[in-house]
Order: C-alpha cells, then structure tokens, then sequence
C-alpha cells in the first residue's frame, strides 16, 4: 500500500508513483487505454466531419447572401426611391450578419484544426505509450484522456452553438 492510501482496497486504483505501473497494467487489463484509443479515433472523425459541415456553411451562407443581394436589386428596378432606402439598410444589416456568422464559423474551425492536431499529436502517444516507462506512460493517458474530454466538450459547444444561430 502506497503512502497516499490508508486502505488497501482503494490504493489498487491510485496513481501515486508509488502504483504507477500497477495502475497502468490494471488500465490495459481493463482495456480503458484500447477504449481511449477507439475513442479519441471516433472523436477525430466528428471532428474532421463538424469541420467539413462548418466549411459548407460557409459556403451556403456566401450563397444565401449573393441570392439576397440578387433579389435585393432586382426588386429595386421595379419600384421607386423607397426602395433605394430599403435596399440600402437591407445590405448593409446582411453584410454586417454575414461578416459576423463568417467570423463566428471561421474560428469555430479553428478551435477544430486545434483539437484535431492536439488529438493527433495524442494518438501519436498513444501508438508510442508502450516503449516508455510506466510513470510516463500514465502521464501520457492522462493527456489523452484530457484531450478527449476537450474534444467532446468542444464539439458539444459547437453544436449548441449553431442550434443559437
């Protein structure tokens, strides 16, 4: 029993230096660190895939703009000077929604290409955990452990954040 724990029973699960290396056997024994990898790899992929969709919407609010500012002048040669007012405040409320949707979205996909590097960068840890020693290689867990919660937490944000918009 290590220093830290005062009964036997809890310390088979501490972390403490001590139980470095029996509690990365019990996580490979438990398959938690297999589970982390799986996890991490399916966590990529929405994140490879929420990147596409925020690029598309980028896309298909540039198209909504051209079709609105299409229709916009179109309208005006059939009507009078109101519409010259109109046309005016119109544009320029879009161009301001677009500038700021365009912005949001932009370093939404920033905030992504960062979790994807983080989460490559820990799946190359991941594939090179084993050839370090057991205090290391609990450490590098833990990372990856942290970049999976970040992953989740943001992607989570993400998408109550587009529900908002």
């Amino acid at each position: 029993m290590c220093f830290a724990c005062s009964d036997e029973s809890i310390c088979k699960y501490c972390m403490c230096c001590e139980r470095v290396a029996d509690g990365i056997k019990f996580l490979r024994q438990r398959g938690y660190v297999h589970q982390l990898k799986t996890k991490l790899d399916t966590l990529r992929e929405k994140c490879i895939q929420k990147k596409e969709d925020l690029e598309e919407s980028i896309q298909s609010l540039e198209k909504t703009y051209n079709t609105i500012l299409e229709e916009i002048h179109n309208l005006r040669e059939e009507i009078n000077e109101y519409l010259d007012t109109v046309e005016m405040n119109t544009v320029s409320l879009l161009d301001t929604l677009l500038l700021a949707v365009k912005t949001s979205v932009q370093e939404d996909i920033l905030v992504c290409k960062q979790v994807i590097e983080d989460m490559n960068h820990s799946d190359n840890n991941m594939q090179i955990m084993e050839n370090n020693s057991d205090t290391l290689q609990c450490i590098m867990y833990s990372n990856c452990r942290d970049e999976s919660f970040k992953a989740e937490s943001m992607l989570h944000g993400l998408t109550a954040k587009r529900r908002l918009q």
